[in-house]
């Protein structure tokens, strides 16, 4: 057996009584909140880079706000707050990174391909074929349920389904012509 197996040995079998040794599972608990400080740290460089804020602004915020003169100082909870003040959102400390900010598509969804969500321009164009056609809430909510299977328009792919169901109606009758889309 090599030395280093020897070693490891030793280490993992340290009782926690003698001094100066520290066993793996505690040297493990001892770096944790050092690794999650640093990614705290990390993601608010990042979202400070997408604000305009390069380290020295982001310093002074730290200067200003718990009287420290270097980011290094901070400790977990205030970097968590700091990176709060800059994003508007929490850093799930316990979890892998910035809470999620919107809900994610349905499964399977998103696999068919590139998705993108439906503008307010389309949504404007839709409700203008649906006045065209005199529909109320209640028929457009109708219509929409039977074209896609459900309540809500998400994607491009899910405003073409419904949009050129009651374009198509509207054509044949004769009720006139549509704007395209920006």
């Amino acid at each position: 057996m090599s030395d280093a197996g020897a070693w490891r040995r030793d280490v993992q079998a340290a009782p926690a009584d003698v001094p100066g040794r520290v066993s793996v599972s505690e040297e493990r608990e001892m770096k944790r909140p050092i690794e999650t400080r640093t990614r705290v740290m990390r993601a608010l460089h990042a979202e400070g880079a997408k604000r305009g804020l390069d380290h020295e602004g982001l310093r002074e915020m730290c200067r200003g706000r718990f009287g420290v003169a270097s980011m290094g100082d901070l400790d977990l909870a205030q970097a968590a707050s700091l990176y709060k003040d800059v994003t508007g959102t929490e850093f799930l400390v316990a979890g892998r990174g910035p809470a999620p900010r919107v809900k994610l598509p349905e499964r399977g969804y998103a696999a068919r391909g590139e998705t993108q969500i439906v503008s307010g321009g389309e949504l404007e164009l839709l409700e203008r074929a649906f006045a065209k056609r005199g529909w109320g809430p209640a028929t457009k909510l109708a219509f929409v349920r039977r074209q896609l299977g459900r309540d809500q328009i998400r994607t491009r792919a899910d405003f073409q389904r419904v949009f050129r169901g009651v374009q198509a109606m509207n054509r044949r009758d004769g009720k006139g012509d549509y704007a395209k889309v920006a």
